[in-house]
């Protein structure tokens, strides 16, 4: 179970992915405010965390390769 991955997938045949705006753009006409609050919320609880521990000297970049490597 890879949830860090910096390449595409679900490519096949040939076929390219959506990009990722194209799936937000999807998303938003299916599930309309509930997708947009989710995504607003869960950015900003993202950020905050971020900001806390970059805050409190906590080495982020190294935290996220641990937990990275775990599920790879």
């Amino acid at each position: 179970m890879k949830i860090f991955s910096s390449k595409e997938e679900g490519e096949e045949d040939g076929e390219k992915t959506k990009s990722k705006g194209d799936q937000a753009k999807e998303l938003l006409a299916k599930y309309g405010g509930a997708y947009l609050a989710t995504s607003i919320t869960l950015s900003l609880i993202s950020f905050s965390l971020c900001y806390a521990l970059i805050s409190a000297g906590i080495d982020v970049q190294a935290l996220l390769q641990k937990v990275n490597s775990i599920y790879q």
